[in-house]
């Protein structure tokens, strides 16, 4: 389980085990917020002002310790935040090679009109 914690004094990405809960181990080493986890669970992203992060993590073994290789940053833009803890505003394609991700920095921005029920519409 991927949780982010403020007892540094600032948000810290962490895993800890979901079974128990403990022990944990914080993997951010300077702030992170939104984690979303690979499909495959090897790979653990992560956001940190500008910057989309990745953290390698190898496979855990009952009894083994949680293991994972230094973070490094995918890419850097403008992408949208808001909100508080909980937020996520990207998702990982399957193949965690891509991203979506919503650009602020482009003012020719495409609008997206979603309309829900529209079939009603029709009648």
């Amino acid at each position: 389980m991927a949780y982010f914690s403020n007892a540094t004094g600032r948000n810290e990405l962490s895993v800890a085990r979901f079974s128990d809960g403990s022990p944990r181990w914080q993997v951010s080493r300077n702030g992170g917020r939104e984690a979303v986890w690979s499909r495959d669970g090897r790979e653990l992203f992560y956001r940190n002002g500008d910057e989309l992060l990745v953290v390698g993590v190898k496979p855990v073994k009952d009894g083994e310790p949680f293991a994972w290789e230094p973070p490094r940053v995918l890419f850097k833009g403008p992408y949208l935040q808001f909100g508080g803890a909980g937020y996520v505003h990207y998702d990982v394609s399957a193949d965690g090679q891509r991203f979506l991700m919503i650009d602020e920095a482009s003012p020719q921005s495409p609008v997206l009109n979603v309309v829900q029920g529209w079939p009603l519409l029709l009648r």
